[in-house]
């Protein structure tokens, strides 16, 4: 499996250079959490670096079209906020949904909601993480954001 993580520490500060400006006493969790709140991220099904993902057999999720108009957004205070879009995968749906969110760039670990992902990839315009798969007959479920 190729990764892209390696080059987060760059990409963070010419991304966010443009936007606010590199802080010398900023580390790279902080920097991590800017990049990610800079914008909001929708979910994708069209992967832009399939050579990031995991080796073996994958299924992309969301695995309904419904989810794909939601936005996603990360606060500075460890929230992960998704707000449903017009077109709905049940009326009962929380909208929007909030709940905490943790990232280990060491690890490569992400977790919100209470399930746990690895980072396959993080830059300014994909953020990319998997789990075993909850599907028969796949390896791993692939979640792909872009902005």
């Amino acid at each position: 499996m190729k990764s892209s993580i390696n080059v987060l520490p760059i990409s963070f500060c010419s991304d966010l250079l443009l936007f606010t400006g590199c802080k010398e006493d900023e580390t790279e969790p902080d920097l991590t959490i800017k990049l990610l709140s800079l914008k909001k991220w929708k979910w994708t099904l069209n992967d832009p670096n399939p050579a990031s993902n995991p080796d073996g057999k994958i299924k992309y999720l969301p695995n309904r079209d419904c989810s794909l108009n939601d936005e996603i957004s990360f606060s500075g205070n460890g929230q992960y906020t998704i707000t449903r879009g017009k077109v709905s995968c049940d009326p009962n749906e929380m909208s929007p949904y909030i709940t905490e969110f943790k990232i280990d760039l060491i690890n490569k670990k992400f977790s919100a909601g209470g399930d746990e992902y690895i980072i396959a990839e993080l830059t300014g315009n994909v953020f990319k993480s998997y789990s075993a798969s909850h599907f028969q007959g796949f390896d791993y479920d692939v979640s792909v954001m872009v902005r």
